[in-house]
C-alpha cells in the first residue's frame, strides 16, 4: 500500500508540473493585439470608431497602448507591441530601415495648431509660425509644451531649431503630460500652447483658447502605421489584420467621415481620391 501511494502522488506531481510549464496550450483565449498610438489619436476620439469596426470585422482583440511617440517606438524595439500609429516620419523610417519594422503605412494626415488666449496678448493671430516663434522668444511668451518626447512635442522642438532658438525663458514650461493634460495645463496658465487639430477640437468646449489660425508647411501632420517586426508570428499576422483594415476604403472611410463638432480633423491618405466629407 505505501509503495502505491507513492506513485499516485508521483504521478500527480508530474501532472501538476506538465500543466504549469505548458499553460498556453490549455488556454482557448487568444492574446489581444497590442496597438501603440500617440495621445494625440487617443485624445480626439477616433480610436473609438477604428477599434471596434476592426474588432468585429477581424474577430480579434485590441489592447490600445496610448503614449507620446517615442514612448511607442521604445516599445516596439522591446517588442512590446505589434503594431503602431505615430507621427514622425523620420522616426517611422529610421525604425523601418534599422529592422524593428516589417510595413509602414501612410494612413492620414491632419494640421499642428498654435492656441492661446482669446485676447492674444502678443498678436500672434494670423501670422506665420515662424514669425509667431520669434515673437513668443522675444517677448517672453508664455508658452506650455508637452515635454515628453511625443510626435507633436518633437516637431514643437525641430520647429524652434530651425527658428534658431533655444526656449528656456521663465514663462516657458515643459509639463511631460499627453497633449490633452498640456492643454487644459495651458488653459490654466492662459499660455499658447502647440496642438493637433483632433484633440484641440475635443476638447474645444473645456478650454477658453482660441485657434490662431498660423501657417507654414511644418505645421503639417502626418500619422502612420507600422507592423512590428519581431513579435510572434501570430502577432505578426494580427498586426498585418489591423494594418490592412486602417488601409482599406472602409477603414479610410471611417477616418473620413470622424467628425468633432461638424469638423473632419483627419485627411485620409492611403486610398487614393478618397478625402473628408
Amino acid at each position: 500500500m505505501p509503495s502505491r501511494n507513492f506513485g499516485l502522488r508521483l504521478c500527480l506531481g508530474l501532472a501538476l508540473l506538465l500543466l504549469a510549464a505548458f499553460p498556453a496550450s490549455c488556454s482557448s483565449e487568444p492574446e489581444p493585439l497590442r496597438l501603440a498610438v500617440t495621445t494625440s489619436t487617443r485624445d480626439s476620439g477616433l480610436l473609438d470608431v477604428l477599434v471596434p469596426e476592426f474588432e468585429k470585422q477581424a474577430g480579434i482583440e485590441v489592447h490600445v497602448i496610448s503614449v507620446g511617440t517615442g514612448a511607442a517606438f521604445r516599445l516596439g524595439r522591446a517588442t512590446d507591441v505589434d503594431c503602431l500609429i505615430v507621427h514622425d516620419r523620420k522616426s517611422e523610417l529610421e525604425f523601418l530601415n534599422e529592422g524593428y519594422a516589417t510595413r509602414h503605412e501612410p494612413l492620414m494626415e491632419s494640421d499642428f495648431l498654435l492656441v492661446g488666449p482669446a485676447s492674444d496678448p502678443l498678436g500672434l493671430r494670423g501670422l506665420p509660425i515662424e514669425k509667431a516663434l520669434f515673437k513668443l522668444a522675444e517677448q517672453n511668451g508664455s508658452f506650455t509644451s508637452r515635454g515628453d518626447d511625443s510626435g507633436t512635442h518633437r516637431r514643437e522642438k525641430a520647429m524652434w531649431a530651425s527658428a534658431g532658438i533655444t526656449p528656456d525663458w521663465d514663462n516657458y514650461i515643459e509639463c511631460g503630460r499627453g497633449m490633452g493634460q498640456t492643454l487644459l495645463v495651458a488653459d490654466e496658465r492662459e499660455a499658447y500652447c502647440f496642438v493637433d487639430t483632433g484633440t484641440f477640437l475635443n476638447l474645444r468646449l473645456d478650454v477658453d483658447l482660441e485657434n490662431l489660425s498660423c501657417s507654414g508647411e511644418s505645421l503639417l501632420n502626418p500619422y502612420a502605421g507600422l507592423v512590428v517586426a519581431k513579435t510572434a508570428s501570430i502577432n505578426q499576422k494580427r498586426a498585418q489584420s489591423m494594418l490592412d483594415f486602417l488601409v482599406s476604403p472602409r477603414g479610410q472611410q471611417l477616418i473620413a467621415e470622424f467628425k468633432i463638432n461638424g469638423i473632419a480633423p483627419f485627411r485620409p491618405t492611403a486610398v487614393a481620391g478618397l478625402s473628408s466629407p
